[in-house]
């Protein structure tokens, strides 16, 4: 809804009601495209030992 007592403060109003309407963009990160390799780590290396013995060490 615009409202304001002459143009000026109207045309402020529309403008910062179609600025918060606007979605905001994805989170950024350091190095676009890449995969981080410290996910993880320590966490899950009872269950990756589990399928390093059942399936092989991937050689």
């Amino acid at each position: 809804m615009v409202f304001g007592a002459d143009e000026d403060e109207m045309a402020a109003n529309a403008k910062a009601l179609a600025a918060w309407d606007k979605p905001s963009s994805a989170p950024r990160t350091r190095k676009p495209g890449s995969f981080s390799n410290d996910a993880g780590d320590g966490k899950d290396a009872a269950k990756r030992e589990l399928a390093r013995q059942l399936f092989g060490s991937g050689e």
